[in-house]
């Protein structure tokens, strides 16, 4: 006995477009949030770039005060007089002092036991404490042992009772291991960096060795709630002090960007799905309160609520050519998405993983670089950094290749004359574009509506280029009617069939079909050449400027 044939639940029309919305914008929302994700790493690393060259700024300015005073206390020291007795004491007390009043900074000579003999500012013949004593590196015990200048780290001084610095120098001449030293206040490096203009957030120290704040900037960065990471430190070694100059940036401060990009990305993406989930339950129940009505006329064998029976049949017809249609452009949305997919994974292929590849062989013959000369290590480095800077450049590329920069940067009109301009360049083709209404209306159109027109005319083009074997083409964008605006291109070239746009493999003029019906537009082919007759092809555009 064969078993009762079990017929399908049918798939209730709210369910079935519901899933289709999720079909046609999963992967769209899948390619924002990773495209929003690389964005995110390269404003990262753009801010830590940022944050080391403010570091290596201010340390080669502290590097160069540092040397100036050196090189001052050079100067005090060479043709000096012999420390030998009274005269030559009051010849050095004199020479410091000009010294000091030159760099508003305090200078002693003190000897190899830390005992100072003359201070810029105390009379000559009056007892002095020694030389104090730092808790890190000394730059008297440094400059004694190396017989170099030398710099030391923070201490209280023993005369001034004042939180400085040493810069020491040797004496060449009269007694050995004789040291002049100038004091620098730590209050005038603070100066120096308060004189700095920092962003929001932003903290800057001058540290020593020992880790004690010589000069602070900014405000540290405080605990912030919720957040376990640590501030972003990047630290700055300088060339002629053992010191390191310190910047950090609190999480919030660092990540508000990168932040920011995917809220609102997200939310975008959240807003369209609703959109989407909201349009499609409507639709669903507009159809079935129709179809109920079409039912309950052809059973009761009437005309209820004005149809008649060739009504309803045509009503049917209709709708199951919207439904054809509406799956056809699912199938052609899926096959363009899949189209770009393999054209950005052969773009990446041929291009940046190769430059990366080469990045990384270069990388590593640095890392074994012992055995590699001088030159031949520096040459490594230059051509490690360009491959890096080709590959940031083609990764820029692609990124702006998958949106309308050119809208973004100039506005709809001239971003349209910039797109025929590079037609024009790079092919024979005679392009002429009129723009029919102000350019402060063609620049005010909505988004979604200009981004549409350029797409469409960039498509239109690159079909003419490849495909229509013209010499001319004319476009015409009017805007004098606000609540439209037409698109017109035409060309003289051999035409389309009438059902050239409905191939399988048309992509770009099916793609172009999608685009306007999502903006509730018309496009309309015609000019076609048929029987073998060129007559050329023109293509109109009619999309309508909806309020908000």
């Amino acid at each position: 006995m064969a078993s009762p044939r079990v017929t399908p639940k049918a798939l209730p029309l709210k369910v079935y477009l519901r899933r289709l919305v999720w079909v046609c914008l999963i992967p769209s929302v899948v390619t924002v949030v990773g495209l929003s994700l690389v964005l995110a790493q390269r404003l990262q690393a753009e801010q830590t770039a940022q944050l080391g060259a403010f570091a290596r700024s201010v340390a080669a300015d502290i590097d160069a005060e540092l040397l100036s005073r050196i090189h001052g206390l050079q100067a005090l020291a060479a043709g000096a007089p012999a420390l030998d007795g009274p005269p030559s004491f009051a010849q050095w007390h004199e020479r410091i002092t000009a010294y000091d009043a030159t760099f508003d900074a305090p200078v002693l000579v003190a000897d190899a036991n830390r005992q100072t003999l003359i201070h810029s500012r105390r009379p000559l013949g009056k007892p002095m404490p020694p030389v104090a004593t730092p808790k890190g590196r000394s730059a008297l015990s440094d400059a004694v042992a190396t017989g170099k200048p030398a710099v030391g780290d923070l201490v209280r001084g023993a005369v001034l009772q004042n939180l400085m610095v040493a810069v020491a120098v040797p004496i060449s001449s009269g007694r050995s291991e004789l040291i002049a030293m100038a004091l620098m206040p730590a209050a005038q490096l603070s100066s120096s960096l308060a004189e700095r203009s920092l962003p929001q957030g932003w903290d800057v120290r001058l540290v020593d060795s020992v880790g004690q704040v010589i000069a602070p900037s900014g405000q540290p960065p405080s605990a912030e709630p919720g957040w376990a990471a640590q501030p972003r430190r990047v630290e700055q070694t300088l060339a002629h002090a053992p010191w390191k100059v310190q910047i950090e940036v609190g999480p919030v401060a660092f990540y508000k960007d990168r932040l920011l990009l995917l809220v609102l990305l997200l939310a975008a993406a959240a807003a369209t799905v609703a959109g989407a989930v909201w349009a499609a339950r409507n639709l669903a129940g507009s159809l079935e309160g129709s179809i109920q009505r079409l039912g309950q006329g052809l059973q009761e064998g009437d005309e209820p609520d004005g149809y008649s029976l060739r009504e309803g049949q045509t009503l049917v017809a209709e709708l199951e050519a919207a439904r054809e249609e509406m799956q056809r452009l699912v199938v052609a949305r899926v096959d363009a998405q899949e189209h770009e997919r393999l054209r950005i994974a052969r773009e990446l292929h041929d291009t940046l993983q190769q430059d990366l590849a080469a990045l990384g062989l270069h990388l590593k013959l640095i890392s074994g670089s012992e055995k590699l000369a001088p030159q031949a290590l520096k040459d490594l480095c230059v051509k490690a950094s360009a491959l890096a800077h080709g590959s940031i450049q083609e990764l820029d590329r692609i990124v702006k290749d998958l949106r309308p920069w050119l809208l973004e940067q100039f506005g709809t009109a001239q971003a349209l004359g910039q797109l025929v301009d590079s037609y024009r360049q790079s092919t024979q083709l005679q392009i002429e574009l009129e723009l029919i209404g102000s350019a402060e209306a063609l620049d005010a159109l909505p988004t979604p509506v200009a981004s549409g027109v350029f797409r469409v005319t960039q498509e239109c083009l690159t079909n003419v280029v490849k495909h229509a074997q013209a010499s001319f083409v004319h476009i015409v964008l009017d805007h004098t009617d606000l609540a439209w605006v037409d698109l017109q291109i035409a060309d003289d070239g051999v035409g389309l069939a009438p059902t050239d746009h409905e191939k399988p493999h048309s992509m770009g003029l099916r793609g172009m079909a999608e685009r306007v019906a999502a903006l509730d537009g018309v496009l309309e082919f015609v000019s076609i050449a048929q029987g073998g007759t060129d007559g050329g092809t023109t293509i109109k555009v009619k999309l309508p400027i909806k309020a908000g």
